[in-house]
C-alpha cells in the first residue's frame, strides 16, 4: 500500500499534454512553471545582411571536398552517423577514422584519404529568400524589409550594416504564450530564467559546448550542446501582444454589439412599439474578474537584482549566522550566493522573466 503523501512525477515530451483539471473533480489545476536553461536550447532562425542591403537566412549545408567525392556523400553521411553513434566519448580512433568506400579493399587509406572524405557541416547563404525570412523579418522577394506601419522593425533592419546578424527563435514566442494561455486558464505563474538580453544581440550568438568546452556549433553532430542568446524582449512582447489582440479583438466585437443594438433601438422607434433594450456597460465588462486574471510578462530584469529584491542576502546571512552551520558551509553558502549574484559571474548575464496576473489586478508579482 502506498503512503498518502506520495508524491508522482509524470515525463512529458511537450506541455500541451499536461493535464489542465483534475481527472477527478474537473477542476482546473493551478501551474506553476520554472524554465531554467531551456529556452536558449530552442533552435533559432538566423538572418544575415548581405550586399545589396538585403537579408538571407543563414542555412546549414555539407561541404564535400571535391566534385568526384559529391555523389558519395549520402553514403558518407550515413556513415558517419553510424560512427558518432557507435562511439565512445574517449574513443579517438572511432571519432577520427570515418568509414569510406573503399575501407572494403585489401589496402588501408591514409588518414588523410580518410578525413578527405569526411563530409562537413557548414554556414552557407542562399540566393533566394526563404519562408521564414519572409514571416519572421518580414521581407519582400528580394529580401529588402517591408516598410509599412504594422512592420515596425523595417528601418532598424535597414539601417545595420551589411554582415550583421539578427536571430529569432519563433518556439520560444509560441512557448511563451503556450504559458501565459495555461496560466489564464488554470491560474499561476511561471518564471524564465536564462542568460540573453532584453532585446536581440543584433550577432550572432550561436556556439556550441561540449566537456565543458566551447566549440564550433556544427561540429561533431550529436554530441555538442548548441545554444543561442534568449531575446527576452520578444518573448516578453510575444505574451503581451497576445494580450493587446485579446483585447483588440473584444473591444470590435463589443462596437459590434454597440452598433447593433443602437439599430434595433431605431428600427423600434420607427414602428411605434414600445420595446426596451438595455444596453450592456462594456466599461465595467472591460474590468471584470476574468480580466483581473489575465496573465501578463514582467521584467526581464537581471539575477542578481531579482534574487536581491527576493531576500536571499537576508536568508543567506542568517544562514550563516546560525550556530549549527560549520565555517565550511557558510564559505559555500557565500561563494553560491557570490556566483549567482555578482555582475561579473552570472548575477548579470542571467535574467528572469516572470509570466502571471496581476495581484489584485494592480501589483506585479514579487521581485518585479
Amino acid at each position: 500500500q502506498k503512503p498518502q503523501n506520495t508524491i508522482h512525477v509524470s515525463w512529458h515530451d511537450v506541455l500541451s499534454s499536461v493535464p489542465t483539471h483534475d481527472a477527478v473533480t474537473g477542476k482546473p489545476v493551478p501551474t506553476f512553471i520554472v524554465c531554467q536553461e531551456l529556452v536558449d536550447a530552442l533552435p533559432i532562425h538566423s538572418f544575415q545582411k548581405v550586399e545589396g542591403d538585403v537579408w538571407r537566412e543563414r542555412l546549414v549545408d555539407v561541404e564535400v571536398r571535391d566534385e568526384e567525392e559529391a555523389k558519395d556523400a549520402k553514403d558518407d553521411i550515413r556513415s558517419a552517423a553510424r560512427r558518432y553513434a557507435s562511439a565512445e566519448p574517449d574513443d579517438a580512433s572511432k571519432l577520427t577514422s570515418p568509414p569510406s568506400s573503399s575501407s572494403t579493399s585489401s589496402s588501408s587509406p591514409s588518414s588523410e584519404e580518410k578525413s578527405k572524405k569526411m563530409p562537413r557541416l557548414r554556414f552557407v547563404l542562399p540566393p533566394d529568400t526563404t519562408p521564414a525570412l519572409r514571416t519572421i523579418l518580414r521581407v519582400d522577394n528580394r529580401g529588402k524589409p517591408i516598410i509599412s506601419d504594422d512592420n515596425p522593425n523595417a528601418q532598424a533592419l535597414n539601417s545595420l550594416p551589411v554582415g550583421s546578424i539578427v536571430e529569432a527563435c519563433p518556439e520560444g514566442f509560441l512557448l511563451a504564450q503556450d504559458i501565459a494561455g495555461r496560466i489564464q486558464k488554470c491560474r499561476g505563474a511561471a518564471l524564465i530564467i536564462d542568460y540573453g538580453g532584453d532585446g536581440s544581440s543584433g550577432g550572432d550568438t550561436l556556439r556550441g559546448f561540449r566537456k565543458h568546452a566551447q566549440v564550433h556549433p556544427l561540429s561533431r553532430p550529436g554530441e555538442v550542446d548548441v545554444t543561442a542568446d534568449v531575446d527576452f524582449g520578444a518573448l516578453r512582447e510575444a505574451v503581451n501582444a497576445r494580450v493587446e489582440l485579446e483585447e483588440s479583438l473584444k473591444r470590435k466585437l463589443q462596437q459590434q454589439q454597440q452598433r447593433s443594438a443602437r439599430s434595433t433601438i431605431g428600427f423600434a422607434n420607427q414602428t411605434k412599439v414600445a420595446v426596451k433594450i438595455e444596453e450592456p456597460d462594456y466599461q465595467s465588462n472591460a474590468s471584470a474578474e476574468p480580466n483581473r486574471q489575465r496573465p501578463e510578462a514582467f521584467g526581464p530584469i537581471s539575477q542578481g537584482k531579482f534574487l536581491a529584491q527576493m531576500g536571499v542576502v537576508q536568508r543567506v546571512t542568517k544562514k550563516i549566522e546560525d550556530p549549527e552551520t560549520s565555517d565550511e558551509e557558510a564559505e559555500e553558502l557565500f561563494s553560491a550566493m557570490e556566483r549567482l549574484m555578482a555582475e561579473e559571474e552570472m548575477g548579470e548575464r542571467y535574467k528572469v522573466l516572470a509570466i502571471a496576473p496581476k495581484k489584485e489586478g494592480v501589483f506585479p508579482p514579487p521581485g518585479f
